[in-house]
């Protein structure tokens, strides 16, 4: 995929995620297993709040407004540069725009529903539960100001268990949810 189309695949993936300014050293969770195709319960279309649709494949992805699959926001396939990772019940899409850093949108399936989360930081309330849950070097080097500035970054490298308690933190946590259609 071309540089450009990799901007614009991630600036629409977070874009009904929430903008996400939480990026991570390396792909997350280390202990998750890495899968080569998106599991069977992923696969098929799904549907969300604004009606757009979530086409997952075996090996690749699109999302785009109703039945025209030519009006895709972005599409993407399984590669070095985007890693699906299994981790705890839930499914992790690790993106590499710019080999620097990785995003990271998370996944969990309860029957019909498709639950994307992404942790974002908006304010220094969310910086200091952000910090809470990390330990060692990285903590420290969050920091605090009295306002976040709008193209501020927050670079971690969470363990796996703090990882997870972050994904359930509903305050640092945004979460949108999918419905499967077929």
């Amino acid at each position: 995929m071309k540089p450009l189309q990799n901007l614009i695949l991630l600036t629409s993936l977070f874009a009904f995620c929430s903008c996400s300014n939480v990026v991570y050293h390396e792909i997350v969770p280390k202990g998750g297993k890495t899968l080569s195709s998106f599991p069977s319960e992923l696969q098929g279309d799904w549907l969300d709040p604004n009606n757009d649709t979530l086409h997952i494949f075996s090996d690749n992805y699109k999302y785009g407004s109703g039945e025209d699959e030519k009006s895709s926001f972005f599409e993407g396939e399984l590669s070095q540069n985007i890693v699906l990772k299994k981790y705890k019940g839930y499914y992790f899409l690790n993106i590499n725009e710019e080999k620097k850093y990785w995003e990271m949108i998370a996944g969990q399936v309860d029957g019909d529903k498709l639950y994307l989360l992404s942790i974002e930081m908006d304010d220094i309330d969310q910086v200091q539960i952000l910090n809470s849950y990390l330990h060692g070097k990285d903590a420290k080097s969050i920091k605090s100001n009295n306002s976040l500035s709008q193209d501020q970054i927050f670079i971690i490298n969470p363990k796996d268990r703090e990882l997870i308690k972050l994904l359930k933190n509903e305050t640092i946590c945004d979460t949108s949810v999918f419905i499967k259609v077929k």
